[in-house]
């Protein structure tokens, strides 16, 4: 019977040793304006490491500034480190290529970082395109970063959408490129040495005349060891799923129609099949569209539900899979999925959003992960400028979600916009804004400040103030984009257009 006992006990201590807590975590980084997360991987110690791409304010060069960001939280969900400390961190991943890109308006078709792959060392490898061409490197687990000489295209504007790094170091990865003379964007395919040497690439035309941003690779996943999926929209709304070899020869096309990708999509292989979930929206209502293709190359479709409104990433086990994306227009919701396509449950996260307001585009991304006690990660925006990654239970059991810690704060509201003459513009009074010294800054695009115009305290729960369209100077300001920015709380930042 003590026997008994003891190994009971022991068991049990074994159990509450391994226990696990979901946690909801909030990283606030000084002058982020924006951050769009692009890939996660859990570390061995299921600690998280975040890549994605950011847009900042420098408060003391006063100018707007595009780069990747790396984030590392422990186990527990706290904050290690992260390279978005001050922009010199950004200059020192991408090097001086940063300086060359300060004048444009659009950041992602200029720095657009995607994780290639983890290793056992907890090495986490990533490729990063830019304008005239890209990187490849590799961050360790104490954030030191290591960079491959630049490697340069013929044709300009890449950009990389999903990336794979496969078990000999080689890359391949999918995406848009620019082309010239005809302009516009190709999808496009690589594969890489491990050190970015181009080894393969394959452009694919489009199906129409349209050489836009809806031309791009948007997924890719590994069928086996000489083939895969690459998810292309070309030029319309339908989605094109290419199976191809590994120097993106096209073995065969499979066809989705009536799957936008402004509402996303993600796809997953199993030893079987590729499962391709896409939104299929009619007027208001919104479905969930799994369509498969198996071994013989059949493509089946069907309505799981409309519990989504837009889809961001997939994860699975060999019993179940867990689909993370929207409902309603921007706020976080988890569907947890058996294979006989039965719902288990749902949560919604109404204080996190999948995306800044910059990167609408952006929501099929690889930050889904599942540990292996089954516990779900994710990763999204709250409170505008803050970053939240969250730890779901298998059974969908978070933390309360008034556990997030966020800064008492309002978003500027500016109307008209575009405007032609004046704007108003609107802030809530709240903990930050009532500080005395608080100002409204506006900025042009160039990141030189041409307006000041101080806040007074009032009883009201709003203050307005109306901006004249004239800098300092009291001259009239000319047609362009401009940023709006509260000097307590400098995160929270507005862009306006103004127009003749």
């Amino acid at each position: 019977m003590k026997k008994i006992i003891i190994t009971l006990i022991s068991l049990l201590v074994g159990i509450l040793c391994y226990a696990q807590s979901g946690y909801i975590s909030t990283i606030s980084i000084d002058y982020l304006q924006y951050f769009t997360p692009k890939t996660s991987y859990l570390c061995s110690d299921n600690s998280v490491v975040i890549l994605g791409d950011a847009s900042y304010i420098d408060d003391m060069d006063q100018f707007w500034s595009y780069g990747p960001l790396i984030i590392k939280l422990d186990p527990q969900g706290n904050l290690m480190w992260h390279t978005g400390q001050s922009l010199n961190h950004v200059k020192h991943i991408v090097g001086t290529g940063v300086d060359q890109c300060l004048s444009h308006s659009r950041f992602d078709d200029h720095f657009a970082i995607i994780g290639t792959g983890i290793d056992d060392a907890d090495v986490v490898h990533f490729i990063l395109g830019m304008p005239s061409g890209y990187n490849t490197g590799f961050i360790d687990t104490n954030g030191s970063i290591t960079m491959n000489e630049e490697k340069s295209f013929v044709c300009w504007g890449c950009y990389f959408s999903k990336a794979i790094r496969l078990p000999n170091g080689e890359i391949l990865a999918c995406g848009r490129i620019g082309k010239q003379p005809t302009g516009g964007y190709h999808a496009a395919f690589f594969r890489l040495s491990a050190f970015g040497d181009s080894l393969a690439a394959n452009y694919y035309p489009t199906d129409s005349g349209n050489y836009g941003n809806s031309t791009t690779g948007r997924n890719m996943v590994q069928k086996d060891d000489n083939s895969v999926y690459i998810a292309c929209y070309l030029g319309s709304d339908d989605l094109s799923i290419l199976h191809a070899d590994l120097d993106g020869v096209i073995i065969n096309r499979y066809d989705i129609s009536g799957s936008s990708q402004g509402y996303g999509m993600s796809m997953l292989c199993d030893s079987d099949s590729l499962l391709v979930f896409t939104i299929e929206a009619i007027d208001q209502n919104h479905s969930t569209i799994l369509s498969t293709i198996d071994a013989m190359g059949d493509l089946q479709s069907y309505n799981i539900g409309s519990d989504l409104y837009s889809i961001c990433s997939v994860a699975s086990t060999p019993d179940y899979f867990v689909l993370f994306g929207s409902h309603g227009f921007e706020n976080a919701r988890l569907a947890k999925y058996d294979y006989s396509l039965q719902n288990i449950w749902c949560v919604d996260y109404n204080q996190i959003s999948l995306w800044s307001s910059d990167s609408f585009y952006e929501h099929n991304t690889d930050i889904l992960k599942l540990d292996q006690q089954g516990c779900i990660y994710f990763v999204g925006i709250t409170n505008y400028t803050h970053i939240a990654v969250v730890k779901l239970l298998p059974n969908g059991q978070v933390p309360n979600l008034d556990e997030v810690q966020t800064i008492t704060s309002s978003p500027i509201i500016a109307y008209p916009n575009p405007a032609q003459n004046s704007v108003t513009i609107e802030l809530g009074y709240g903990e930050l804004h009532k500080a005395p010294g608080n100002r409204i800054e506006i900025y042009n695009i160039k990141g030189q400040k041409v307006r000041s115009i101080p806040m007074n305290n009032a009883a009201s729960p709003i203050a307005q103030i109306v901006w004249d369209r004239r800098d300092n100077e009291g001259r009239r300001c000319p047609t362009g984009v401009y940023l709006i920015r509260e000097t307590n709380n400098p995160q929270n930042t507005k862009k306006i257009t103004l127009v003749k």
